[in-house]
């Protein structure tokens, strides 16, 4: 018999917060954890307090949620896993796919692929 499969809920931008994947862990049962909307990476930048919070395990013990980030920046991408490592983060998820124009124009989510 063929294992089941791996559920994981994707992320909506501007819907799938927090407070949402809270709601839907305790409504819909099944899945395994949640990709948090992306968390946009800019240059010399640290995370900010609110979206660390929206990634913290206390906040999603009901659907473990994988931090997901948008950079192309090398060096603010290493910084930014070393802080979501110590947050207790074993997992997360490089944006390559987002074909946005306002993203992919500047280098970022599928514009981070010819590079």
């Amino acid at each position: 018999m063929p294992a089941c499969p791996l559920l994981l809920l994707a992320p909506v931008r501007g819907i799938t917060d927090a407070v949402y994947r809270a709601a839907f862990a305790r409504c819909f049962g099944g899945f395994a954890s949640a990709v948090a909307p992306f968390i946009q990476l800019r240059q010399n930048q640290v995370l900010r307090p609110a979206e660390l919070r929206q990634v913290a395990l206390e906040e999603n013990r009901a659907l473990p949620a994988v931090p997901q980030v948008l950079t192309h920046h090398a060096a603010t991408l290493a910084a930014a896993l070393r802080v979501l490592q110590a947050h207790g983060h074993a997992e997360v998820n490089l944006n390559l796919g987002c074909p946005y124009p306002m993203v992919a124009d500047k280098g970022r989510g599928s514009g981070l692929l010819p590079d």
